[in-house]
C-alpha cells in the first residue's frame, strides 16, 4: 500500500501523457493500473483544453468603444439620422445603418421648462432577432444618433429612459448635465441593469424617451421663467430653521444671501480677539472680514435679525461693490463666480424647480462652501442661504463630494467619505491596512487608526468603528455586530423577512398570524371632497393653437379628431385639453371622542378639531392647551377660490393634523391627484409611499413627521355615494343635485334661475336617473338658485354621507370581527376578555381586509425550534406558558431561559409553519436560478466536444440540476466527471455580478452592485478566491467571461445558428396563471355587412363557487424537472402550449389531482 501510495504520488506530478509513458517504460510499469488511470486522466483534460482553445480562438478582444470627440464649437460631433429613413447629414451612412429613427412625440412641461422627446427605433433584418447587449459597438452609434437629436445646453440636464414589454421596470439613466451624457453613460447603465439573467430583443417595441430640463442662465433676463414655486402663508421656507430667509424690496437677495453664509463660515470671536487682530490693518471692517475669515459675534448676531434690513443691504452693495457685479438688476447663476472670487470660496445652489436637486456645483474640494437656495415661480425670483445643509435635507450628515444627504454613516461611501472610520475626509491611498479584528480594509494608516478608537459626537461617546462592524475574509460580507454575531455567520446566509432568521439556499416561509394592535385604535380621520371648474385649459409655452379648425372627420363625427386638435407649437396630446382646477373644498373631521357626536355648525372638538400656532403645542402626544374659544376646534372647514388645494394641503399638513387617515369617494382617480400635485410643487412635500394600480393612486402615505394616510374609500364600499346611505340604513341622508358643468369662473357669483339639465350632466346618466333628475328639477323651477350657496350645501352634504357611511363600516367590521371569551375562575366568578377587531381602514382594499381578517382570526400556526440534547437533534413545538415561551421535553413543559442554561443542550434555529405559504417574490427558484447565456454556452462546449468525436456530457440547471461542491455552499454552472479526479467545473462569469476588471476598469473599490451592496473589486477578489478554493478541492476549471462569449456569439455565425436552435424554457412561475380573465377582442373594429351580425360568446365566471366548493393545494410544492412520477392524491400544477385553431397559440396552466 505504501508502494502504491508513493507511485501515486510521483505519477501526479507528471502533467504530459508523453512524459507518463516514458516513465512506465523506464521502470517496468506498462500497463500498470495506476499508469493508465494517470494516462485517462491527463488525456481527458487535454481534450478539454484543446476543446476550448478551439472555442477561444474565435473570441477576439472586443473593439473599445467610441468616445465623443470635440469640434471647434465645443460640442459632441455625432451623426445624424431622422425620420423614417429620411434624410441625415451623411447620406452614405443612412443607406448602411441597420435602424430607422423618428420621433413619436413630444411632451413639455411648462412648469420647469421640461420636455420628454419619445423616440421609435426600426431595425432592419440586419439586427433583428438580436439581444441589445449583444451587439454593444452598434448600439454605441445608434445611442449617439438619439442624443445628437434630443441633446440640450451642456449646463441643462438630460435624462434617457428605455422601455419594452420584455422590461419588468424602464432602464433609467438618471437626471445629469448635457456635458456628461453620452452614448458610454447609457450602455454602462444598460449593462448595470441587464444582467446575465436578463435578454432584451432588438425590435420595434423598443421606445426610448430623452428629457431635458433648461436651467436658469441666470442674468438680467427680464422674463419671468414659469417654473414650480412654494405656497402660503407660514410655508415651509419660512418654517425652516436651517435657511437664512431674506426678506429684501431691491435685487440684492443673492448678495445678502452669499454675505450671510459667507458670516456663518468665519470665525467668531469677541471684541477684544478683534481688535487685537486688525489693530494694524488699514481698511474697512468687511475687508478685514474677508482677510481674515473672522468676524465679532456681537456683528454675526446683529446682522441674522431680521430688522436689521439695513445693515444686510449695506453688506450686499459692499460685496457687489467688490466683486463688480451690478446691483440694479436681478442676479442669476451667471453672477455667483465673481462672488467665489471675491470671497476664496466654492457657492452650489440648490433649485426648487428640480425638486430641490443641485443645479450648480462646484468641484474644488479645498476651499469653504456655501450653498443657496434659489426659489423661481411665475410671479417672482428669489434667493435664499442655507445656513445647515444637513438641516435643509432633513438628515444627520451631509456628504459634500457626492453632495449626498444621509443618515447612517456606516453605509456611505465616496471618494472622501468611509465607511470604515466613518469620517467624512478619508481619502483613498496606495497604502491600505487590512484589520485583523474586524477583517475591513482600511484606506489608509490613519483610517484605520481612526476606526480602533472611540467617537465622541456632540459629547457623547461611541465605541469604535471596528467593534461595531465585521467583515467576512471570506465572502466578504459586513455585519453589524449587534444584529448578527460574527461567530453565527455563515457564507451566502440570508434573513428571511418574514420569519426573520438566518438561511442558506432555498427557503419556504408561511404566513403568520396577526395581532391585536391596540394602540391604533383610537384614531383620527379627515374626511374630504373637492369641486372643479374645467374652463381652463393646458397650454404650453407658446399657447394652444389647434392644427386644423374641422376635418372631414371631425363633421362626420361632429367632434375634434385628434390631428386637428393636436397644439401647432408643441404636438403634444395633453395640449389644449380641459384642466380641473379645484375651487372648492370641504373637510370634516372625526375621531373616538366625537364619532358619535352629531356635527352641526360651528361643532368643536379638543382632539381632531382644527389648531392654531397657540394652542398647537404638545406634551408626550397631548395638547398642553385646549382649543382656543370661539376660533379653533372646528371639526368642519371649508376651502373656496382657485387657491382651494394649496389652502387644504396646507391644513392638513399642519402640525395638529399628523397621525391622521385622510378618506375621499374615488379618490384614486380623481381627489388624490391635485393633492399629490400640491403638495410636490407648492409644499415640496413628497410622499414617503404610492401603491399604484395601474395610473390609479390607491394608497398614499406621507411621513416627515406627519404620518399621513390617503386612502380611497371605493376601494371598501364599491357603490356610487348617492348609495351608501341606503346600503348602512341613514334614512335622513340624501345626496343632491349640483350643475358641475356650470361651475366656471364666470358664475361663480350666479344668483338666479336654476340652471338647465345639460349642466347636470342629464346627457351621461341611465334612464332612471334622467327621470329622478327632470321631476327633481320641474320643483325648482320658480325657485332662486344662489351658486355659492349650493355648492357649500352639496359639497358639504357629500362629505357628511361619506363620514357617516365609513363610520358606520368601520363600526360594523370591528364588531363582527371581535371575538369575545369567557372563563370561570377557581371562585367561580366569570372573567370576560375581547380581542379588539380587525379596522379596515388598515388595509389599502376590502379584498386585503379580508385577508387580515383571516390572518386574524383564523390562520393557526406553529412554532417550532431545533434542539439539540445529549447530541440528539430533533424539532420540538413551541408552547406558551404564564407569558414564556418553552418546550416539552421528557414529558414535561421546560422554559427556554431554563434550557439556555443547560450546557448540554444547544439552542437552534425556529421555524413557523401554517397552512398558507409565502410564494416568494420571483418564484420558487429564485436562489437557484439560471442564465440562459450560459445554457448557451454550455451547450456549445458540448455541441463541439461532439463534432470532435469526443462528447463531453456536462450537466447544468436544464439537465439535472447545477452541481453542489460538497461540503460547501458553491454551486456550479456546469459540471462534468473525468475518468479520474474530482472532476471538471464549468463556470459561467456575469460580468456585473463578478466584478468584471474588463468591464468596470475605474471606480473599482466605490462602484458597488446594487443587490449585494459590495463593491466591484470585492466581487472579484471573492471570485478569485472561490476559483483558489475549488482548485485546491482538486477540481479542474473552465471558466468564460459574459463579454467574452456575447462578443463571439456576435462574431460567429455558426454559433448564432446554433443558439436559434435552442428551446431553453423559464422557471414556472404559479404567479403567471393568474394573468387572465377578461381578455381583449382578437379585432378590435369591424364592419358588419347587412346580411352579418356581430356575435360573442360569453364564460360564465367560476370563481366564486371555485373559491367556496373546491380544493386547493396548501403548503409549498415539489418542484420536479425530469422523473415525473405519478402518485394518487398528488396535486400537479404544470403548463401546456396549446396550439389553438386559428393560429393563436397559447400557454394554458393546469392544476391537476
Amino acid at each position: 500500500m505504501a508502494q502504491d501510495s508513493l507511485l501515486k504520488e510521483i505519477l501526479d506530478t507528471l502533467e504530459d501523457p508523453d512524459t507518463v509513458q516514458l516513465f512506465a517504460t523506464a521502470n517496468g510499469l506498462v500497463g500498470d493500473a495506476e499508469v493508465e488511470n494517470r494516462l485517462r486522466e491527463l488525456q481527458w483534460d487535454k481534450h478539454i483544453d484543446n476543446l476550448w482553445q478551439e472555442v477561444l480562438s474565435d473570441i477576439e478582444s472586443p473593439p473599445k468603444k467610441k468616445c465623443h470627440s470635440l469640434n471647434d464649437g465645443n460640442q459632441p460631433s455625432t451623426s445624424r439620422q431622422v425620420g423614417g429613413g429620411g434624410e441625415s447629414s451623411d447620406s452614405k451612412n443612412t443607406l448602411t445603418k441597420p435602424y430607422y429613427i423618428w420621433k413619436r412625440d413630444t411632451r413639455t412641461f411648462k412648469k420647469n421648462l421640461a420636455r420628454d422627446t419619445t423616440f421609435k427605433v426600426k431595425f432592419n433584418d440586419q439586427w433583428r432577432g438580436d439581444k441589445l447587449l449583444d451587439i454593444p459597438t452598434k448600439l454605441h452609434e445608434m445611442f449617439d444618433d438619439l442624443l445628437s437629436e434630443a441633446r440640450g445646453h451642456d449646463a441643462d440636464l438630460g435624462r434617457v429612459v428605455l422601455s419594452h414589454p420584455s422590461l419588468n421596470n424602464p432602464i433609467v439613466v438618471p437626471l445629469q448635465s448635457w456635458e456628461n451624457l453620452n452614448a458610454d453613460v447609457v450602455m454602462s447603465e444598460i449593462t448595470k441593469v441587464l444582467n446575465s439573467n436578463e435578454s432584451l430583443p432588438v425590435d420595434e417595441n423598443l421606445l426610448v424617451t430623452i428629457g431635458s430640463i433648461d436651467l436658469p442662465k441666470g442674468g438680467g433676463n427680464p422674463r419671468k421663467l414659469p417654473i414650480t414655486s412654494l405656497f402660503g402663508p407660514k410655508n415651509s421656507l419660512q418654517r425652516k430653521r436651517s435657511l437664512f430667509h431674506v426678506e429684501n424690496d431691491n435685487n440684492l437677495c443673492m448678495a445678502i444671501s452669499i454675505g450671510l453664509c459667507f458670516l456663518k463660515t468665519c470665525k467668531k470671536v469677541d471684541s477684544d480677539v478683534w481688535n487685537d487682530l486688525v489693530r494694524e490693518d488699514s481698511g474697512t471692517m468687511l475687508d478685514h472680514v474677508i482677510k481674515h475669515h473672522t468676524v465679532t459675534q456681537s456683528y454675526y448676531d446683529n446682522i441674522l435679525k431680521t430688522q436689521r434690513k439695513k445693515k444686510q443691504t449695506e453688506l450686499a452693495m459692499w460685496l457687489c461693490a467688490r466683486a463688480g457685479v451690478p446691483n440694479d438688476r436681478y442676479l442669476g447663476l451667471n453672477d455667483i463666480e465673481p462672488f467665489e472670487a471675491l470671497l476664496d470660496v466654492c457657492i452650489n445652489v440648490v433649485s426648487s424647480r428640480v425638486g430641490n436637486k443641485f443645479v450648480r456645483v462646484t468641484e474644488d474640494q479645498e476651499k469653504p462652501r456655501l450653498y443657496l437656495y434659489h426659489v423661481d415661480t411665475e410671479t417672482e425670483k428669489h434667493w435664499h442661504g442655507i445656513a445647515s445643509i444637513q438641516g435643509f435635507f432633513k438628515t444627520s450628515y451631509f456628504c459634500h463630494t457626492c453632495l449626498k444627504p444621509y443618515k447612517d454613516k456606516s453605509k456611505h461611501t465616496c471618494a472622501t467619505s468611509c465607511e470604515i472610520c466613518l469620517h467624512d475626509h478619508c481619502p483613498e491611498t496606495e497604502f491600505q491596512i487590512g484589520c485583523r479584528t474586524c477583517g475591513r480594509i482600511c484606506r489608509s494608516k490613519a483610517c484605520f487608526e481612526r476606526h480602533r478608537k472611540q467617537r465622541v459626537v456632540k459629547k457623547q461617546s461611541y465605541p469604535p468603528p471596528c467593534d461595531l462592524f465585521h467583515q467576512c475574509k471570506k465572502c466578504r460580507v459586513v455585519l453589524q455586530c449587534c444584529k448578527r454575531s460574527p461567530d453565527l455567520h455563515v457564507c451566502q446566509e440570508w434573513q428571511c423577512p418574514n420569519c426573520l432568521e438566518y438561511q442558506i439556499g432555498e427557503h419556504h416561509c408561511f404566513q403568520k398570524a396577526y395581532g391585536s394592535n391596540l394602540e391604533k385604535r383610537n384614531k383620527k380621520f379627515i374626511f374630504y371632497d373637492f369641486e372643479t371648474r374645467q374652463d381652463d385649459i393646458f397650454q404650453c409655452e407658446q399657447g394652444y393653437r389647434p392644427s386644423r379648425i374641422r376635418c372631414e372627420q371631425c363633421v362626420k363625427k361632429q367632434r375634434q379628431c385628434l390631428d386637428c386638435r393636436l397644439c401647432k407649437n408643441c404636438r403634444d396630446p395633453s395640449c389644449g385639453l380641459q384642466q380641473h382646477k379645484v375651487n372648492f373644498a370641504v373637510l370634516q373631521t372625526s375621531c373616538h371622542m366625537c364619532e358619535k357626536e352629531e356635527l352641526v355648525d360651528d361643532a368643536t372638538c379638543s382632539c381632531c378639531g382644527t389648531r392654531c400656532f397657540k394652542c398647537s403645542r404638545t406634551y408626550k402626544g397631548e395638547y398642553v392647551n385646549p382649543p382656543c374659544p370661539d376660533t379653533c376646534g372646528k371639526r368642519e372647514v371649508v376651502f373656496s377660490g382657485d387657491d382651494a388645494a394649496e389652502r387644504f394641503c396646507y391644513f392638513v399638513t399642519s402640525k395638529h393634523c399628523k397621525d391622521s387617515i385622510l378618506i375621499a369617494h374615488n379618490a384614486k382617480s380623481f381627489d388624490l391627484y391635485p393633492v399629490l400635485e400640491v403638495l410636490i410643487d407648492r409644499h415640496s412635500i413628497r410622499p414617503s409611499k404610492i401603491i399604484y394600480n395601474g395610473s390609479k393612486i390607491m394608497y398614499m402615505h406621507i411621513a416627515q413627521k406627519l404620518n399621513l394616510t390617503f386612502v380611497d374609500s371605493l376601494n371598501f364600499l364599491p357603490m356610487k355615494l348617492a348609495k351608501i346611505p341606503d346600503a348602512f340604513g341613514l334614512q335622513e341622508l340624501c345626496k343632491g343635485y349640483f350643475p358641475h358643468l356650470f361651475n366656471t369662473k364666470a358664475n361663480q357669483n350666479y344668483v338666479g334661475p336654476y340652471p338647465g339639465l345639460k349642466y347636470y350632466g342629464y346627457d351621461f346618466m341611465s334612464a332612471g336617473d334622467r327621470k329622478k333628475l327632470a321631476e327633481w328639477h320641474a320643483t325648482k323651477r320658480d325657485e332662486t338658485f344662489n351658486f355659492r350657496e349650493e355648492m357649500l350645501q352639496y359639497c358639504r352634504s357629500d362629505v357628511d354621507i361619506l363620514r357617516r357611511g365609513c363610520l358606520e363600516f368601520r363600526n360594523l367590521m370591528i364588531n363582527v370581527t371581535t371575538i369575545k371569551e369567557s372563563t370561570v375562575l377557581a371562585n367561580g366568578t366569570v372573567k370576560t376578555t375581547s380581542s379588539i377587531g380587525v379596522d379596515p381602514f388598515d388595509y389599502v382594499t376590502i379584498a386585503s381586509v379580508c385577508m387580515g381578517i383571516f390572518k386574524t382570526l383564523f390562520l393557526k400556526g406553529k412554532k417550532q425550534i431545533e434542539i439539540t440534547k445529549d447530541g440528539k437533534f430533533d424539532l420540538y413545538d413551541i408552547f406558551i406558558q404564564n407569558n414564556l415561551e418553552g418546550i416539552r421535553l421528557d414529558d414535561s413543559w421546560t422554559s427556554l431561559v431554563d434550557l439556555r442554561e443547560d450546557e448540554s443542550v444547544q439552542i437552534g434555529k425556529r421555524h413557523f409553519k401554517s397552512p398558507i405559504a409565502v410564494v416568494p417574490s420571483q418564484g420558487y427558484t429564485k436562489r437557484d436560478n439560471y442564465s440562459k447565456i450560459s445554457i448557451q454556452w454550455l451547450e456549445w462546449l458540448m455541441e463541439k466536444s461532439r463534432q470532435r468525436g469526443n462528447s463531453i456530457a456536462i450537466s447544468h440547471a436544464l439537465n439535472g440540476g447545477e452541481y453542489q461542491v460538497p461540503g460547501t455552499n458553491y454551486r456550479c454552472d456546469g459540471f462534468a466527471k473525468t475518468p479520474t479526479g474530482k472532476g471538471t467545473i464549468y463556470e459561467f462569469y456575469g460580468c456585473v455580478f463578478h466584478g468584471c476588471p474588463t468591464c468596470f476598469p475605474d471606480d473599482r473599490n466605490t462602484i458597488k452592485h446594487p443587490s449585494t451592496n459590495q463593491t466591484m473589486k470585492e466581487l472579484y477578489d471573492m471570485t478569485i478566491n472561490r476559483e483558489k478554493e475549488l482548485k485546491e478541492l482538486g477540481y479542474k476549471l473552465v471558466i468564460v467571461w459574459e463579454h467574452q462569449f456575447k462578443f463571439q456569439l456576435e462574431k460567429n455565425a455558426a454559433l448564432q445558428q446554433f443558439v436559434s436552435t435552442l428551446d431553453l424554457q423559464d422557471r414556472l412561475d404559479p404567479r403567471d396563471s393568474f394573468f387572465g380573465g377578461r381578455t381583449n377582442a382578437i379585432k378590435l373594429h369591424y364592419k358588419a355587412s347587412e346580411d352579418e351580425t356581430i356575435q360573442y360568446y360569453d364564460f360564465t365566471s367560476l370563481y366564486p363557487w371555485t373559491n367556496k366548493y373546491c380544493r386547493y393545494p396548501v403548503g409549498h410544492p415539489t418542484i420536479i424537472t425530469d422523473d415525473f412520477q405519478v402518485s394518487q392524491g398528488t396535486c400537479f400544477f404544470f403548463r401546456r402550449l396549446l396550439e389553438i385553431p386559428g393560429g393563436f397559440p397559447t400557454f394554458i396552466f393546469f392544476l391537476v389531482t
